[in-house]
């Protein structure tokens, strides 16, 4: 994973002290609970597919404006 970014989320709290509760009895950070479940979300019932597939429409739609911010 060289290649990373960083993501900040907002939740509420008592969802919060159930996943530092579950990250701590599993013996893992909070970081790969979270990871692990987006992960999951994104490859179950075909989403990974449709997410190709509106990534895709979405580039094609704005090409010219990626690719003049690209030569910026």
């Amino acid at each position: 994973m060289a290649d990373q970014r960083t993501l900040t989320i907002r939740m509420p709290a008592d969802e919060y002290e159930t996943l530092r509760g579950y990250a701590f009895v599993t013996d893992r950070s909070m970081n790969d609970v979270v990871r692990e479940a987006i992960g999951q979300f994104l490859i179950g019932d075909g989403r990974r597919q449709q997410f190709e597939t509106l990534l895709s429409d979405a580039r094609s739609t704005y090409r010219a404006a990626l690719d003049k911010l690209a030569d910026s």
